[in-house]
């Protein structure tokens, strides 16, 4: 299955498309899967498995798996964005930030809280695992600023960071995104590329819970060869599909979310990070700086560090809130 905005290896295919949409168009969709009544799951058991199940041949894993792959894809440079997220029909580029190593301002709790800063926690073989030094900034005459970005293979520390901004985001909307599934109430907006996924899911699970099909399956003892137990079976593989199609929904919702958020994070308004930075330097260390270029550099290092861990606060709470950020 191909995600135009965020590609990752999908798994199983959402394979219930051919039904109809129950929900109006512009209301929300609120996906529940009933639990704790016979033939379904009990609460705890469907909460466990589209959380923390593993996959199998039938099943994706639970959203935790989907959360850890989409990461570790970003960090090894398997993604790839269209900066453009409408009428794109092939994926480009963004900007520079494809190249590694992607260093986490940010220490991010699926990684353990290790310090990213210095030390990249994941990298593509052959690339060094260690983080870029800050660019170098400064004057090439008393009245013109020097400031360039990225000039080496693996560009610079800024770049790193900002293009951390996308395992950021994917952790950080993982978490809200695991917070509705914890409550059994995944959420999906109807502007969410995912709408007619989600409307399509309900209407399935609709279906699994009519009345008479219920009290079918629960009046069969399928140790009884005289009785024939064939809804049981159908409600059996239609569960494996609403589970499959429920965590395949959250992985939607999770591409799309992180990708939005990660390419607001590299904008400052209408501006670029890069154009943000620039404005940063002159205005805040070259001009009050002039004949300085040692005080310019120190002026922004220590303004960049407080530009990168205020923005990434701001950008992700839910990272900023743990692991002590």
């Amino acid at each position: 299955m191909r995600n135009r905005v965020l590609p990752v290896r999908l798994g199983l295919l959402f394979v219930v498309c051919a039904l109809s949409a129950s929900a109006r168009a512009g209301d929300p969709v609120v996906v529940k899967i009933p639990c704790d009544s016979a033939p379904w799951l009990t609460c705890a058991d469907l909460k466990s498995k589209v959380i923390d199940g593993v996959a199998d041949p039938q099943f994706p894993g639970g959203i935790k798996a989907a959360i850890r792959q989409m990461m570790d894809d970003a960090y090894e440079m398997n993604v790839r964005l269209a900066p453009n997220l409408v009428g794109q029909q092939d994926c480009t580029t963004f900007d520079n930030l494809n190249k590694g190593p992607l260093c986490s301002p940010l220490k991010l709790p699926e990684n353990g809280c290790v310090d990213e800063k210095t030390k990249a926690y994941k990298v593509k073989s052959p690339t060094s695992d260690q983080c870029p030094a800050i660019s170098m900034v400064g004057a090439a005459t008393r009245d013109h600023p020097l400031f360039s970005l990225g000039t080496t293979g693996t560009g610079s520390i800024e770049t790193s960071n900002v293009a951390a901004g996308l395992v950021m985001a994917i952790s950080n909307q993982g978490a809200d995104i695991t917070a509705e599934m914890a409550k059994n109430a995944l959420t999906i907006s109807p502007t969410s590329p995912c709408y007619s996924k989600a409307t399509v899911l309900q209407q399935l699970i609709t279906q699994q819970s009519d009345v008479q099909l219920i009290a079918q399956i629960n009046a069969c003892d399928p140790t009884d060869t005289t009785q024939n137990c064939s809804a049981k079976e159908y409600f059996k593989a239609n569960l494996t599909t609403i589970l499959s199609g429920y965590v395949q929904l959250a992985r939607c919702r999770l591409s799309d979310e992180s990708t939005h958020k990660f390419i607001d994070f590299t904008k400052e308004g209408t501006k670029s990070y890069t154009e943000a930075l620039k404005d940063l330097f002159i205005q805040q260390c070259f001009y009050p700086r002039r004949g300085d270029p040692a005080g310019m550099r120190a002026c922004y290092a220590q303004r960049y560090a407080t530009w990168i861990r205020d923005r990434s606060r701001k950008a992700f709470p839910n990272v900023a809130s743990a692991c002590s950020n």
